[in-house]
């Protein structure tokens, strides 16, 4: 099962805060851009056990950099469609973001997904309230509307305002309750208006022709990264090693490979989708 489609309860020996889960993140995004895939799976779980136990109302902004954290993790998992999704969360809240160029440089195919999915497809739900002067909270924002199409970081508030409960849903998961609390009924969505339904797009149109470009483009970094893995593969038997530059050599070799390859799933799947489109 994946990472991040798994819904498992950590119990929580202490309560985190805003502090500790900035903390997290840092530290995951740190290893990411220094390529250290290890490291940042070894971090990205802590900062999902630290997201869980957190006693702190999160911000929008906060809000935005888990689904982005998240988003990275699904790209280097190789679940694009999943990624994909989380960008698009992050997306909707803060729309004008640019990753930093120490992290994603320019070219990156992770910019790729980052802008896949158009925010007009977004919908939300509305969903009854948890209990008796208790409210839901919905990516930083106090709202009974769920978003429907894209994951949620959720909060549940008790009565005296306190956080209940923190979690991170991914379109479908069931919403945080106490034990023995009936499931709150969903409001259905409205019925789509045939009128407002967009044309179908002409075969072999742009939309095409940009899924082949990115395909290309996106394999000829993967080569160049399984390039740069091969290179620093050579130095292995080098004369005149430490143990330690021999040891720092195999971990640049091994990460570059994991990227290369998760970056040819990437240019595959654009290419499948190019043709489809087609």
């Amino acid at each position: 099962m994946l990472w991040m489609m798994l819904q498992v309860v950590h119990a929580c020996d202490a309560r985190t805060d805003t502090a500790e889960l900035q903390s997290a993140m840092e530290r995951a995004e740190a290893a990411y851009g220094s390529l250290d895939l290890e490291g940042f799976a070894t971090a990205t779980n802590d900062f999902r056990r630290v997201l869980e136990c957190l006693e702190d109302p999160v911000t929008r902004p906060v809000a935005a950099q888990v689904h982005r954290l998240q988003g990275l993790r699904a790209f280097v998992d190789q679940e694009a469609e999943y990624a994909k999704l989380a960008f698009a969360a992050a997306r909707a809240i803060q729309g004008s973001y640019r990753f930093p160029e120490t992290l994603i440089p320019t070219g990156n195919p992770v910019l790729v997904v980052y802008d896949a999915v158009p925010l007009t497809m977004g919908t939300s739900q509305t969903v009854s309230s948890p209990g008796l002067e208790a409210y839901w909270g919905f990516d930083g924002r106090t709202t009974d509307q769920r978003p429907v199409n894209w994951p949620t970081l959720v909060q549940r508030f008790d009565g005296s305002g306190a956080v209940a409960d923190t979690a991170y849903l991914w379109p479908g998961d069931p919403l945080p309750l106490p034990a023995g609390a009936p499931p709150p009924i969903p409001s259905p969505l409205p019925a789509p208006d045939p009128a407002s339904a967009p044309a179908p797009a002409e075969r072999g149109g742009a939309g095409s022709v940009v899924l082949l470009g990115g395909a290309v483009g996106t394999g000829v970094v993967a080569g160049a990264i399984y390039y740069s893995a091969y290179r620093a593969s050579q130095n292995f038997e080098a004369p005149g090693l430490s143990e330690a530059q021999v040891q720092g050599y195999y971990d640049k070799a091994r990460s570059r490979t994991v990227v290369s390859a998760g970056v040819g799933a990437l240019a595959a799947g654009l290419g499948v989708g190019a043709v489809l489109t087609w």
